[in-house]
């Protein structure tokens, strides 16, 4: 028993003087690398020196203002995000719209009819007031979650009847040629665009100068009033 108590005792302190010899060896390797390092720069001369410190004090701000901008989000207001939704989808909108009325309403409604959906003469006037209308009113941030209600149900529909069999992609480059690029029926992916705009700027708000953002100031000013 005192044996193995004994070969127990010696393993341990084996062990620790292992431990300690590792230990030490670890600490020298650093100190070794830290003196390399200090040694490294305190060679160089004075002007060399000089040097690097302006070049560090240079390119700090450069890196700090890269960084800044390689981040989102940017350092603007949170709330102009819409400006360009707003721009975009508004515009689109009344676009298709006034296209519609520049070729004559009834080709329009000509096609609905043609796709055998009922009642085409109210729908195509219906849709060509939805995108005008309701492209305006997103245009200047006026009650647009109102106004996203039919022109979503607009899109939903040329989603289904007209788009979605054509795929997602709604650039399909076929051909080339003297005449110029020939393109494919277009996709869905355009309707799901000005769905997801619809969408963030019912969920984020109108943005800057809008109808929404001076009827808000309104009602909070309203409020205040009342307490």
């Amino acid at each position: 028993m005192k044996a193995g108590r004994h070969l127990r005792s010696s393993w341990k302190m084996r062990a620790k003087d292992d431990e300690r010899a590792i230990e030490q060896m670890t600490h020298e390797k650093v100190n070794t690398e830290t003196e390399r390092r200090v040694e490294y720069i305190f060679r160089r001369s004075p002007d060399e020196l000089r040097r690097l410190t302006l070049q560090a004090n240079v390119l700090r701000p450069i890196t700090e203002r890269l960084l800044l901008l390689s981040t989102s989000p940017l350092p603007v207001p949170a709330s102009w995000y819409a400006i360009p939704l707003r721009l975009i989808v508004g515009f689109g909108f009344i676009q298709h719209g006034y296209a519609k009325l520049a070729r004559g309403p009834e080709d329009f409604i000509g096609v609905l009819h043609a796709m055998g959906l009922p009642l085409s003469f109210m729908l195509g006037w219906l849709t060509i007031i939805v995108e005008l209308v309701g492209g305006l009113m997103i245009l200047v941030g006026a009650l647009i979650p109102l106004a996203t209600i039919p022109m979503m149900i607009v899109l939903f529909v040329a989603i289904i009847t007209v788009h979605l069999p054509n795929g997602f992609s709604s650039i399909k480059l076929q051909s080339f040629d003297a005449a110029g690029a020939h393109f494919g029926q277009p996709g869905y992916e355009t309707d799901l665009l000005y769905l997801a705009g619809l969408i963030a700027l019912c969920f984020g708000g109108p943005g800057p100068f809008s109808f929404d953002g001076w009827l808000n100031r309104l009602f909070e000013k309203h409020e205040q009033q009342r307490l």
